[in-house]
């Protein structure tokens, strides 16, 4: 065997031994607030699931519209961002006491996915974990590795 091969399977077994005894990584910072990456196996939520209202972002969105409307738990804060360009920011608002919302974007570009994700929860009385059930899901609920949940996406169109 060639040393470039000796080498080369060495420094494999290495990299794996390294990825089998490191840490997972933790929930990451969204853009805008807190928003985890990784959804729990269970949730303690208090809010029951018969209460439950879809994050919704409403359809059709298309380019060049700045107001993104849709539906979901009242009181909750969301943001909008920019799936395609790895969740860059949007906007940020929250849901009214009758289930909607409208928050106010830069004209949005056809062929890019925008996602609707939770915003900051500090000095509410909900925490993450309360809307990781799939009754909270949006029709398009997608997680976007390196980035957050997004509880619904849509494709912006022409």
């Amino acid at each position: 065997m060639k040393t470039t091969q000796i080498l080369f399977v060495v420094s494999l077994i290495i990299g794996l031994i390294v990825a089998c005894t490191t840490t997972p990584p933790q929930p990451a910072q969204s853009p805008i607030g807190r928003s985890p990456i990784a959804q729990p196996a269970v949730s303690s939520s208090p809010l029951p699931v018969s209460t439950a209202v879809r994050f919704q972002i409403e359809r059709p969105v298309i380019a060049g519209v700045n107001v993104i409307r849709g539906t979901g738990p009242a009181g909750v804060p969301i943001y909008i961002s920019d799936v395609t360009f790895m969740g860059e920011p949007l906007g940020t608002g929250t849901i009214g006491s009758d289930g909607k919302f409208a928050i106010t974007v830069q004209p949005l570009e056809a062929k890019h996915r925008i996602g609707l994700a939770l915003g900051i929860l500090d000095g509410t009385t909900w925490k993450p974990d309360d809307f990781y059930k799939p009754e909270f899901y949006g029709p398009d609920a997608m997680q976007v590795p390196q980035v957050s949940f997004f509880h619904d996406t849509v494709m912006v169109g022409e």
